[in-house]
């Protein structure tokens, strides 16, 4: 989470905090417009105490038709594991499911053996069943631009035989490559 908003104003309905709260004024006379999940997560936000809401900011994956959870809650538990040096994980639609995770692994040492079983088992200690990556798939490589950020949209895309997007900024096109092949994309 990105960070806590506090609002405890009795005057400013639920809706205009969790709709809109960067737009809505108190002369607004209807509530605003929903704003998309993928902005400020699904749900928008939710109530702990009254008066008290706090609003999550990065994209949840919603699991099983009503759980959310957020994707670094599934990279910590796939991190965890002691032969993971870094990963990523995206969410690739599930009819069933609604949105299932989906990791991609870099081994710290390659010559240990490691399966994607021992990591999914590892994510089931830190989460439970409900965190559990549909996949793990390992590769050298993360694809990553030229300032290190993690192209997740990219390898989104590709799980769902989307087009990757703009790679102009992608640091080596070979881990882009190391993605396909994992899916099966030629």
């Amino acid at each position: 989470m990105i960070g806590e908003y506090y609002f405890s104003r009795a005057s400013i309905p639920a809706w205009a905090i969790c709709s809109s709260w960067w737009d809505w004024t108190p002369d607004t006379p209807t509530p605003p417009t929903q704003v998309p999940s993928t902005m400020i997560g699904i749900p928008p936000c939710t109530g702990r105490m009254p008066g008290i809401f706090i609003i999550t900011v990065r994209p949840l994956f919603t699991i099983s038709s009503h759980l959310p959870l957020e994707r670094r809650e599934i990279e910590e538990a796939v991190n965890m594991h002691p032969n993971i040096a870094e990963c990523a994980v995206v969410g690739v639609a599930d009819q069933l499911k609604g949105q299932m995770p989906l990791a991609f692994a870099v081994l710290k040492d390659p010559a240990k053996k490691t399966t994607s079983q021992e990591v999914m088992d590892t994510v089931d200690r830190q989460l439970g069943a409900i965190g559990r990556p549909k996949a793990v798939h390992f590769v050298t490589l993360l694809p990553k631009t030229r300032s290190g950020k993690t192209l997740r949209r990219s390898i989104a895309a590709l799980a769902e035989g989307r087009d990757p997007g703009d790679l102009t900024t992608i640091e080596d096109p070979n881990a882009l490559q190391q993605i396909k092949d994992c899916l099966g994309i030629k």
